[in-house]
């Protein structure tokens, strides 16, 4: 698979963690009290943050990433045993909130009613920012549009037949290529720009990026939407703007790392608080250089280590270690 994203090498750094204090809970599961996770397993193994038991649900986009993450934790201590389940994010958040998991992975923003239910229900909750990535809008090669605003996919998504016509394309219908909308990208994608929950208009709905890749690459009027770590062959991804008038943003791993590309994902680790002493040991470890560089590769942007980016020619990117972190890099988020 060809990463849009890989010219990315970690700086050195301190291994802060970028915790933000998040209040993301559904109000449903005020009813659901849950038993604490495994609780066989708990009780025969001691809670430390090298040894003990945790349970970790994670969004299918990076469960697999979350996994090898958890591999590489217990091959240094292998006191631990970690379990690794997907959820869409919702599922994870009603896991955690309930005490049925012990951390969740998420990639969506936080609804207001979430943070009002924890706080009614006495919940402190604690997420920390473990990486990025951008989600490509991606065509056809044969599409000659290169760039498209927040307000021309926003039409895309929310009225019938929009012409490329309209964005400097052929007088054809825009065709949009979905991820199926339980899933946190396609949950991303109608917050970011429709600011609802869901895309009303019609759409073919992929099961994942290589099904979304092979749509786009059969229909040249496709408007796909996937991870920036899918991108491959036959397909192209547009340049991004906010606003009409606005500067046009290339989907690269600095625009990703410095947030300037604006259809830019942020994936949490979220845990309770108190949580299990495990829990913290392993997101030590998954913001530390060494859980970074899973990250970088597995094709996302590390979030919370410094990265330099020095460009050598206009199509190619390289980068140096540094001593200090990178203007807008990850450092610690000091919003609680």
């Amino acid at each position: 698979m060809t990463s849009v994203l890989p010219l990315l090498r970690l700086a050195a750094s301190p291994t802060s963690s970028g915790r933000i204090r998040l209040l993301r809970i559904l109000p449903v599961l005020l009813l659901a009290s849950g038993c604490g996770p495994d609780v066989q397993h708990r009780e025969r193994l001691e809670d430390s943050p090298t040894s003990g038991f945790l349970r970790v649900v994670a969004e299918p986009d990076v469960a697999t990433l979350v996994r090898a993450t958890a591999d590489a934790f217990v091959a240094g201590y292998p006191d631990a045993r970690i379990v690794v389940e997907a959820r869409t994010s919702r599922e994870a958040m009603a896991d955690v909130f309930a005490n049925r998991a012990d951390l969740a992975v998420i990639g969506r923003e936080i609804e207001s009613i979430e943070r009002q239910a924890a706080t009614e229900a006495g919940i402190d909750m604690e997420a920390y920012r473990w990486a990025h990535d951008g989600v490509a809008v991606i065509v056809h090669p044969a599409n000659p549009v290169l760039q498209v605003s927040y307000d021309d996919l926003r039409d895309a998504l929310s009225r019938e037949a929009v012409s490329w016509g309209e964005f400097g394309g052929a007088d054809r219908s825009v065709v949009p290529v979905l991820p199926e909308p339980e899933t946190g990208l396609a949950q991303f994608v109608a917050r970011s720009l429709l600011e609802r929950a869901d895309v009303p208009a019609p759409a073919i709905t992929v099961a994942g990026d290589s099904a979304a890749l092979v749509a786009v690459r059969g229909h040249v009027d496709a408007l796909g939407f996937i991870s920036a770590a899918s991108v491959g062959a036959g397909v192209r991804a547009l340049a991004l703007s906010r606003t009409k008038g606005m500067r046009y943003v290339t989907l690269d791993a600095e625009t990703v790392y410095r947030q300037e590309y604006p259809l830019t994902r942020t994936f949490h680790v979220v845990t309770r608080v108190p949580g299990v002493q495990l829990g913290g040991g392993f997101i030590t470890f998954a913001t530390s250089d060494d859980g970074q560089k899973l990250v970088k590769d597995a094709g996302l942007v590390p979030a919370t280590v410094p990265v330099r980016f020095t460009r050598r020619l206009p199509a190619a990117a390289t980068h140096a270690r540094e001593s200090g972190p990178a203007p807008g890099s990850g450092e610690r988020d000091s919003s609680r």
